[in-house]
């Protein structure tokens, strides 16, 4: 039981603490990056932006 406990706890705690911020980090810069010229684009045709979020959302 120790054993287990002391294997699920540091795999679970450290693995979980690196990995989401390294992968949650990397892909949100990019994707901020591809988003933010993206909504400035289209904000020109914001009617057809609006309907298109809206569908797409729903």
């Amino acid at each position: 039981i120790r054993r287990k406990r002391n294997t699920s706890c540091p795999l679970t705690s450290q693995p979980q603490a690196t990995q989401p911020q390294t992968a949650s980090s990397q892909p949100i810069l990019p994707k901020q990056t591809k988003f933010a010229p993206v909504p400035a684009q289209h904000s020109n045709s914001s009617k057809k932006v609006r309907k298109t979020n809206n569908v797409v959302r729903t």
